[in-house]
C-alpha cells in the first residue's frame, strides 16, 4: 500500500487535499477492496468500498470521517482488505492530517 501524498491537508486550498491510497491486486477476479480509516488508538473513522478485479488500483480519501466531518489533526492508520476466495488478505498504510 502507498499513500500520496503522506501528509493530507483537507482545507479546499487545492493543495493536498485528497490522499491516493494505491495497491496492486494480483491473481484474482472481481472481489470487494475496503480501505479503512482509524486513529492511532483504534478509532474507527472512515470505509471506503470498492469492487475491482486484478491490477493497479487507487482509492481517494479526502479526510473525512463517515458523518462528512473534516478528521482532526493526527496520524491515521489505512487498511486496505480484499475479500479473495482464500480468505481476506491485508494490507497498511500511514497517512498524517495536518492544517
Amino acid at each position: 500500500v502507498t499513500i500520496r501524498p503522506s501528509v493530507l491537508t483537507p482545507n479546499q486550498d487545492g493543495s493536498n487535499d485528497l490522499a491516493q491510497v494505491s495497491y496492486t491486486l494480483f491473481g484474482i477476479k472481481a472481489v470487494q477492496v475496503e480501505a479503512e480509516f482509524y486513529t492511532l488508538a483504534g478509532e474507527w473513522v472512515r470505509r471506503l468500498v470498492a469492487q475491482q478485479t486484478a491490477g493497479p488500483h487507487a482509492i481517494a480519501w479526502d479526510g473525512r470521517d463517515e458523518a462528512g466531518r473534516t478528521v482532526a489533526v493526527g496520524l491515521y492508520l489505512c487498511r486496505v482488505q480484499a475479500q479473495t476466495d482464500r480468505g481476506p488478505v491485508s494490507a497498511f498504510g500511514l497517512i498524517s492530517v495536518v492544517y
